[in-house]
């Protein structure tokens, strides 16, 4: 995956966010560690993480991620990648990402990074954060 940048974001408030970068340590062919992907939005570093309450609170109002993935061979719609990743946005060291921010800051990531990258970062945190999910 490499690096993963974007600049000018705007979130919800119409403030400009200046920079967001989401590395790993592929680009580097160094092992993969088991942490998440992280990347930067206006001086914070946020995270995707989903534990079992937050995957919860996803399926509560969306169709179940197991049910998604196996109808779409592993994929998910446009509107169902962006608020999965609304949902597992986590600012590093604090809590998660209000829904609403996190769709604005997920559209963003999709716009500027590809559908395919965000599902990769995504499909790596589902398979680390609820890996009963794949047994």
């Amino acid at each position: 995956m490499g690096l993963f940048t974007r600049e000018n974001v705007e979130d919800e408030n119409e403030e400009i966010i200046e920079e967001t970068e989401i590395e790993d340590d592929a680009a580097d062919d160094q092992p993969v560690e088991d942490g998440p992907v992280t990347f930067e939005v206006g001086g914070r570093v946020y995270e995707i993480r989903y534990p079992q309450k937050r995957l919860d609170l996803y399926e509560s109002g969306h169709k179940p991620v197991m049910a998604t993935f196996v109808q779409n061979g592993g994929a998910f719609s446009r509107k169902e990648l962006r608020d999965l990743t609304a949902y597992g946005l986590k600012v590093k060291g604090g809590g998660f990402v209000s829904p609403k921010q996190g769709m604005v800051m997920a559209d963003k990531l999709i716009e500027e990074n590809g559908y395919a990258t965000v599902l990769e970062v995504v499909a790596e945190a589902l398979q680390r954060d609820c890996g009963f999910l794949f047994k």
